[in-house]
């Protein structure tokens, strides 16, 4: 391969436009799962979420890492009929303290559920540690350009990369259906011009919890018994490799 080579040409991290246009409820169990280690409280009751009018519009995405994503039935409806994939929805309580049309109150937790399988060792990236916790420890990445393992990759929408959990990537047609359908308040970059810095240091944004933490419990044990890695904390025993 030479230098000017890349797998991910085409694929983008989803983030949010800006800060404080989302308030969550802090107290809904669903919003602790990173902490509790469970993402089952996920599906127990609809998240709630507090909407500022400055990011009233049927995209919306709160928190960073990852990131909570929320879409109007509207939006729904036309990733419906895109066939965009790699995603369950979860009913949402939104609150929008300002006047509206009544006809978009409906929104989903949109929580993403593609996989594109673990990150090339070609990136630089390697498991050197993981303990009795589900706590993993990777070298740092090398090269952004072959973080993706074309091979892997479910050929979902909306996936993650492994150990990238907080990381959300996003298909090109998926960016173009969301331009084209004039949704706002999103950022798209593209991978490549991703610069991971400090990883070897900071393990933010690199697996530090297990696979409950960032999918759904029968897609994280369906992933997690094929690839090795992790899907609950407590581990009695070695998880077969793929």
């Amino acid at each position: 391969m030479t230098s000017t080579d890349t797998r991910v040409d085409g694929f983008f991290f989803l983030k949010r436009k800006f800060f404080g246009g989302c308030d969550l409820d802090r107290t809904n169990a669903k919003l602790r799962v990173r902490d509790e280690l469970d993402h089952a409280f996920l599906f127990q009751k609809p998240c709630k979420f507090v909407i500022q009018k400055k990011a009233f519009g049927d995209l919306i995405i709160a928190g960073a890492a990852p990131p909570s994503i929320f879409v109007s039935d509207t939006l729904l409806n036309i990733f419906r009929d895109a066939k965009i994939t790699g995603y369950e929805v979860v009913a949402a309580d939104a609150r929008i303290p300002f006047p509206h049309n009544p006809e978009r109150t409906k929104f989903w937790q949109l929580v993403v559920t593609g996989w594109g399988g673990s990150a090339s060792p070609l990136s630089g990236i390697a498991e050197i540690d993981r303990n009795r916790f589900g706590n993993h420890k990777y070298t740092p990445c090398t090269n952004v350009k072959m973080i993706l393992d074309p091979g892997q990759h479910d050929g979902s929408d909306l996936f993650l990369v492994w150990p990238l959990p907080t990381k959300v990537w996003v298909s090109s047609k998926l960016k173009t259906l969301l331009h084209t359908n004039g949704i706002k308040h999103f950022d798209l970059s593209p991978v490549e011009s991703h610069r991971f810095e400090r990883l070897d240091e900071d393990p933010i944004g690199f697996g530090p919890k297990p696979l409950a933490c960032y999918l759904p419990p029968d897609r994280a044990t369906e992933v997690g018994s094929k690839s090795g890695i992790d899907w609950f904390e407590h581990t009695k025993a070695p998880f077969p490799k793929s």
